[in-house]
């Protein structure tokens, strides 16, 4: 792939990960080596990496293809020796290159949004899911309120439910299944679903997952609707 002043870009493997593991975790990002394995098993060569003369890795690129009109920028990282040298516009392009005609949709409160509008020349052309990103007091008390329903947690949870459910709500992300991604997340032993019910119907699930010194509570899917 592309050259700058020596740095390679190739496709991402496992061994990689834990370098740019570290530099997020040093960054104070909500990530650790497993998540980043577990987005390489599922996603498969959706990852590439920026490598100096000793085929070290030194930037970082992960995404994924929603559908043949979207695609997600969830990470893009550079080691901070190596950063302002074009080494995270290399990244984009590779990626860009890998992801062809797809809009590309990345969290609009991310640094990483200003990378790709100022430097890269993405237009902002809409949301296409709202998201929320901030960190929970732990100190907080919250009490599930459970009228006509149930919350299963761990174990319990039955995995078809989650599945058939995420398919239904998200109409399958118009021929994009999640199945493998919520398979995988249900294997580390870090991790927990919440299932909640009425009527013995799920009307919303959530995971909770480990990533280093912090919980990432997501993907988080409920029918409102249903709730009233």
């Amino acid at each position: 792939m592309a050259n700058v002043d020596g740095v390679k870009i190739r496709p991402a493997r496992i061994e990689d990960l834990a370098e740019p593991a570290r530099w997020m975790q040093e960054n104070h990002w909500n990530a650790d080596k497993e998540l980043l394995e577990m987005y390489l098993r599922v996603y498969g060569d959706k990852g590439i990496v920026a490598v100096d003369d000793s085929d070290r890795p030194i930037g970082f690129a992960q995404w994924c293809d929603i559908n043949p009109s979207l695609g997600i920028g969830t990470r893009i990282i550079v080691r901070d020796d190596m950063r302002n040298r074009g080494i995270a516009r290399q990244l984009v392009a590779a990626s860009k290159t890998c992801l062809g005609d797809r809009n590309l949709m990345v969290n609009s409160v991310d640094a990483i949004a200003g990378l790709y509008k100022d430097k890269c020349g993405y237009k902002h052309e809409g949301y296409a899911i709202g998201i929320y990103n901030g960190i929970v007091n732990s100190e907080i008390t919250l009490e599930p309120a459970i009228f006509d329903g149930s919350v299963i947690i761990g174990d319990s949870t039955h995995m078809d439910d989650v599945i058939a459910y995420d398919e239904a709500i998200t109409a399958g992300y118009q021929g994009y299944s999640r199945r493998r991604f919520l398979e995988e997340n249900g294997n580390r032993d870090s991790d927990i679903f919440l299932i909640a019910k009425i009527g013995g119907n799920a009307c919303g699930y959530l995971t909770v997952r480990g990533a280093g010194h912090v919980f990432i509570v997501a993907p988080f899917m409920a029918n409102t609707n249903l709730m009233r």
